[in-house]
């Protein structure tokens, strides 16, 4: 027979159960990513070199999936219930090598990951990929140091940096993304022509 104080026990233990399914579950965070449907000009004439495109170097919080934004010029904020796909190199190597294909300036762009042979390597550091609040509206800067490394010698041909400025119309994440891609696509059109008149002077 159970006691009256051990089948309080237990009713309270089933109780807290019970209640703890009746707590809200927070929301998956929003997944986003960069886009671009603009048309990429073709430099000319198309080389026959084959780019690898290396995932950018980037040290923390850069190095994550957060989507950061600046309220001062020493401190990072994570927008809250919102990530990248991937970590951030990843996302922005992947753009890098959609962008740089559909130009179609070179014979073939491959991804750090393949294991096909290329004769040039994007080497990149990623400084900047944030939201920042320090003026009257928020601005998207994106910075990123660029090499083009011959894989034969493996001596850099060209080097070169980058930051832009694209301003947003507020922080919410339907304003600041695309700012991040337009961002993004300025990158992407600069790295091109660049790499593309460095090895034209080969």
């Amino acid at each position: 027979m159970i006691k009256p104080a051990r089948k309080l026990a237990m009713a309270l233990a089933i109780a807290s159960l019970s209640a703890c399914t009746l707590l809200p579950k927070s929301d998956p965070p929003r997944v986003v990513d960069l886009t671009s449907d603009a048309a990429f000009p073709a430099p000319e004439p198309q080389r026959g070199d084959t780019v690898r495109v290396e995932t950018p170097l980037a040290s923390s919080p850069l190095s994550g999936t957060l989507v950061l934004i600046k309220p001062e010029s020493y401190e990072y904020q994570a927008i809250p219930g919102v990530r990248w796909r991937d970590s951030l190199p990843t996302v922005v190597e992947d753009f890098l090598v959609q962008r740089f294909r559909a130009s179609r300036g070179f014979a073939n762009v491959i991804s750090a990951t393949s294991p096909a042979t290329a004769t040039i390597s994007l080497v990149s550091e990623l400084d900047s990929f944030h939201a920042q609040r320090i003026g009257p509206a928020p601005t998207v800067v994106v910075a990123m140091h660029s090499e083009l490394m011959d894989n034969r010698t493996r001596e850099t041909l060209c080097v070169t940096d980058q930051t832009i400025e694209i301003p947003a119309s507020s922080t919410a994440v339907q304003s600041l993304m695309p700012a991040f891609s337009e961002g993004a696509e300025r990158l992407a059109r600069h790295t091109l022509e660049w790499a593309h008149a460095c090895l034209a002077e080969r």
